[in-house]
């Protein structure tokens, strides 16, 4: 699986929604403030969906997963 889920916003009207988090019961929501340029990493377990659009203008983003193996990255093993 993957480890890490990433955004970067390209294009971004001011006042347009950006990506929410939300607790596994969808009780709490958490909306992170971002503006255009900016880019987030967070844990791909994170539950997390873009808002629709509302304005006539463009929101254009970047995203991917990233799927670390540690143990290359620290010079261990992995098997």
């Amino acid at each position: 699986g993957n480890n890490y889920s990433s955004v970067l916003y390209l294009e971004l009207p001011e006042n347009t929604q950006t990506t929410f988090y939300t607790d596994y019961n969808k009780t709490t929501e958490l909306k992170i403030d971002v503006k255009e340029g900016d880019y987030i990493i967070f844990p791909s377990s994170a539950m997390h969906e873009s808002k629709p659009i509302t304005c006539n203008q463009r929101k254009t983003i970047l995203s991917f997963n990233i799927d670390l193996e540690w143990g290359l990255l620290w010079g261990g093993k992995t098997d």
